[in-house]
């Protein structure tokens, strides 16, 4: 099956919306800028203008949003388990954050911790669900206002390249 991708700028670079047959089955944050938006299909470019949105006032998933997303075929073909900690993850306000143990509890999995962070590192819809909200336990006692390398993960969806995006969306989820 054919993956058409959009691409829109971003802060830190650019993000990356994939479609299938004219859905929605990705968003990728990517590192390479981009001077504009591409040309999408109507359904894909307003979930450009809902991504930035969130980007200049954060905010967890709007239930409408979360409904939608939750339709697609991409969250569809998640584990159960998966899907319960994306949703779990979706209602995590700006400026808040969970460990691992406690995502995987509201997920419904109070031993789940690894089985949580795994789910988090295939969020097909990142920036849309908040997946950068969730750190480790230790991690979430040394977040330091004044110090924001403390708010830089090691690795974001899986890739340690990819943390300062984590970083920035951490940061601006305390600008409100």
């Amino acid at each position: 099956m054919a993956v058409d991708r959009y691409r829109m700028p971003a802060p830190w670079g650019a993000i990356e919306l994939c479609a299938e047959d004219g859905e929605l089955c990705g968003v990728r944050p990517l590192l390479g800028s981009v001077p504009a938006p591409s040309s999408a299909p109507e359904g894909i470019a307003e979930m450009m203008e809902t991504i930035e949105g969130l980007l200049a006032t954060p905010s967890a998933t709007a239930p409408e949003l979360r409904q939608r997303l939750f339709a697609l075929a991409a969250f569809k073909r998640l584990t159960p388990f998966a899907q319960q900690v994306l949703a779990a993850a979706s209602e995590i306000e700006p400026g808040a954050w969970l460990s691992y143990t406690e995502l995987a509890r509201a997920a419904g999995s109070p031993a789940g911790a690894r089985a949580a962070g795994q789910a988090l590192a295939h969020n097909p819809f990142p920036i849309l669900i908040g997946c950068h909200r969730v750190c480790s336990a230790a991690e979430r006692t040394h977040f330091d206002i004044l110090k924001p390398e403390t708010f830089r993960p090691k690795a974001y969806m899986g890739e340690a390249s990819l943390a300062g995006v984590a970083q920035w969306l951490r940061l601006a989820d305390l600008s409100l």
